[in-house]
This record gives C-alpha cells, structure tokens and sequence, in this order.
C-alpha cells in the first residue's frame, strides 16, 4: 500500500510532462509513402498547443507469478498550451486496475494553481509548493530546449523511426474525429531496447539518486527481453491534412521462461487538436493537509472508499506515509526552483 502513497507527490509532476509527450508532429506535405509519412509525423516541428490527450497501458502475463490478472492503466484530459516553456494547463486522471483493486489518481494546473486528485476527492497545493514547482518545470524546459531544440519525442533521445522495419500504409482510418492515414511497421527489438536505455538513461538523471530507477538494463535483461519477445508492432495514425500524430500504439507479444504467454499494449491518442480548452480550478478542493494528516492518522480504508478491497487494513495506518509525503512536499518548498534540490527530493520517497 506505501508504493501507492508515494505516487501521490509525483502525479503532478508526471502529468505535466506527459503533456510533452504529446508534442511531435508535422508540417504537411502530400503523398503515402509509408517512409515518408513517419518522417513527416516525428521529424517536424508543427506546434501542438491544445487539444485532450488519451493514454493506455495494458498487460497481461499470461499468470506470471506475483500478478493476479491482468494491469490497465489509464489516463485521460484536456491540455493547453501557456506558452513556450511554460507550465501548461491540464486536467488529468489516471485509474489503475490491479489484482482487482481499482486507484484513481489526477493532477491540475490552472497555471495559476495546482491540485492533486485522490479517489475522486481534490486537494489543492499550497502557493508556495506550486510556485516552485512552476518555476523548476520552466526552467528544465528551458534548458532541454537549449540543448535539444523544441519539444519533441527527441527530447527523451528517443526517434521511434530507428527501430521501425517494413513499414507500409494500410489506409485512412477516423481518430477522434480527424481523418487519418494509418502505417504499420513491425518494431526491430534490438534496436527498440537500445532507445529503452536510453529513456532508463534520462530517467535516472532526471530522479538523481533514487535507486529505484535503473540506469541501463543489463546484458541478462536484455537477453530475456529479446529472448522473449515474439513480435512487436508499431501503428502510427498521422493528420491525413496536417501529418500531426493523431494516434500512436505499441504491442508486444510475449512469452515467459516457462512458456506461458502474454501482451503489452501501449496507446496513445490525442483529440481536439490545437481546440480550446476549459480547464478550471475544482470548487471544492481540500489543502492537502487533509490528505496528508489521514494518511499519518491511519485513515486510509475511508480515503479508499472501500476500492481497495479491503487491502487498507494492511499497511494504511503504517507510521510514516504522511510524514514521507509532507516531507517531499516540504523539500520541493525549500528547493525554490532549483532543479537539482528537486531531483535530490526523489530520494524521500526511497523505502
């Protein structure tokens, strides 16, 4: 139950820099080339400024031992644009589905104000907290666009164009709304597990210490990964007027080392592209003291609202999960923008 908790400080951050995920696109153009058509979709710089962003995450292990059915994790809102390296707006929920319990977690930026979503309920950061988080996202987009040029997939040193093979267009297709083109390509795995590193590399030197996330993976998880790895496929729903990306899925089959099969489906879709966007402080958010003093009180089964299964009796009145919390959202206070002070905060949320 405590790894639950701790994604609690870091939904808000995560959240804004999904919406950066978003930002690849293109620049027009006319033609099917299956080629050409990827390198318009993931090679330009067409600005995505608004719009609501739809991403999924489902795998099945086939029984792998340690996970009782299948995980599905979901994410869904609006965004808009504030301004070049600015914190964007947003408004968004994740729900995981897991072993038969259900969490439901959000985060909003008004760009004035920030809130974190629990099971439905919002609570709202103090000024200070949302202030310098402000001020370190803006300033790491401001030093990843000095280096790396606009915010693109690129940003990650990530091009979805260096493990792709025989690709082709299967046709038009309707996303949201838009009439899109649809390429396939089949995902060449060696090369897709070295952009995995390097996005392990970013992500360790974006957590600074935390040991939880690894660097690289290692030559006998690489192995079992391609050993493992049956197929992998790659579909790409480009703007049949514009080549934005419009929709983008990744699924792999798999089989374990006792044979047992299984599936990883990755999606993400955006609609309403470059449309306005409503996005509203809530009205009756909670100070996250709430959130916090229950949590160090023990109160976890009634935040749950029974979603849990009962698992809250386990480890929710566990000393300690409100005081991690408070202690991350006092560090990121006193980093003051500084951008390394934040990542050394990650290292609170170590067990």
């Amino acid at each position: 139950m405590r790894t639950r908790f701790r994604l609690l400080p870091v939904a808000f951050a995560l959240m804004a820099a999904v919406v950066l995920l978003a930002a690849c696109g293109g620049s027009g153009g006319s033609g099917e080339d299956a080629t050409k058509l990827l390198d318009q979709t993931f090679g330009s710089k067409a600005p995505i400024k608004s719009g609501t962003l739809g991403i999924a995450i489902a795998i099945d292990t086939g029984g792998a031992q340690g996970l009782n059915g299948p995980v599905n994790l979901k994410l869904a809102g609006p965004f808009e644009s504030q301004g070049d390296k600015q914190l964007p707006k947003f408004d968004f929920t994740i729900g995981v589905d897991a072993a038969g319990q259900n969490l439901q977690l959000g985060a909003i930026s008004t760009g004035d104000a920030g809130f974190v979503r629990f099971q439905g309920q919002d609570y709202a950061l103090s000024p200070e907290v949302f202030a310098s988080f402000k001020k370190g996202f803006e300033e790491s987009q401001a030093q990843a666009d000095k280096s790396k040029g606009n915010q693109t997939l690129a940003t990650l040193g990530v091009d979805p164009r260096d493990w792709l093979k025989d690709a082709k267009v299967e046709g038009d297709e309707t996303v949201a709304g838009t009439e899109t083109i649809h390429v396939s390509a089949e995902i060449d795995v060696p090369k897709l597990l070295d952009g995995v590193n390097t996005v392990l590399a970013k992500a360790g030197s974006v957590t600074g210490q935390n040991q939880q996330v690894p660097r690289k993976l290692s030559d006998q998880q690489r192995k079992a990964a391609q050993d493992a790895i049956e197929k992998a496929t790659f579909d790409v729903y480009t703007g049949k007027d514009d080549k934005i990306l419009r929709k983008l899925v990744v699924d792999v089959d798999f089989k374990d080392s006792k044979g047992e099969k299984g599936k990883v489906e990755f999606s993400v879709t955006i609609g309403e592209l470059n449309t306005p966007q409503s996005i509203q402080a809530p009205v009756n958010a909670k100070p996250l003291s709430d959130l916090t003093d229950a949590l160090k009180g023990g109160g976890l089964g009634g935040l749950l609202g029974g979603a849990a299964g009962g698992a809250g009796s386990t480890d929710g009145g566990a000393p300690g999960n409100g005081d991690t919390v408070q202690a991350y959202t006092q560090c990121l206070q006193n980093a003051q923008g500084d951008i390394t002070a934040q990542q050394a905060c990650a290292k609170l949320l170590t067990p």
